[in-house]
């Protein structure tokens, strides 16, 4: 059985928009589009790793809302489970620290940018609800 990557993701809305990130080039899925996020550490909640995770990655502060829903995604190596919670920023303006740009766009736009496979079930979802 593969090992399993759990993840968790930020849905940070601006009125009818919402923040995707793009990883940089030298990471695993090279220059797509995301949601914010990245893996829960030993020992953290999905909810510590997401505050972690932005303040890494955006310098923001979050408020970790709800969680919206949980996605799945496979490749050869491995399982990949994503937990996409409701957030907001806090404190602070987005910077792209550990991510090579962000963006903030309508949903209907996301078909334009090149998501990660994950984020491309994470924005079907999102055209649906």
């Amino acid at each position: 059985m593969k090992p399993c990557l759990t993840v968790v993701a930020g849905l940070i809305r601006k009125g009818k928009k919402v923040l995707i990130c793009q990883r940089k080039k030298d990471d695993a899925f090279s220059l797509l589009w995301e949601f914010p996020g990245g893996k829960v550490e030993k020992g953290e909640s999905l909810e510590e790793a997401l505050i972690r995770e932005l303040r890494e990655e955006l310098g923001v502060e979050i408020k970790v809302n709800k969680l919206i829903n949980t996605f799945y995604d496979e490749n050869e190596k491995m399982q990949i489970k994503v937990y996409l919670f409701e957030s907001k920023i806090v404190k602070g303006n987005p910077q792209p620290l550990e991510c090579k740009e962000f963006k903030i766009v309508y949903i209907d736009e996301l078909d334009n940018f090149d998501l990660a496979p994950v984020d491309k079930k994470i924005a079907l979802f999102l055209k649906g609800s």
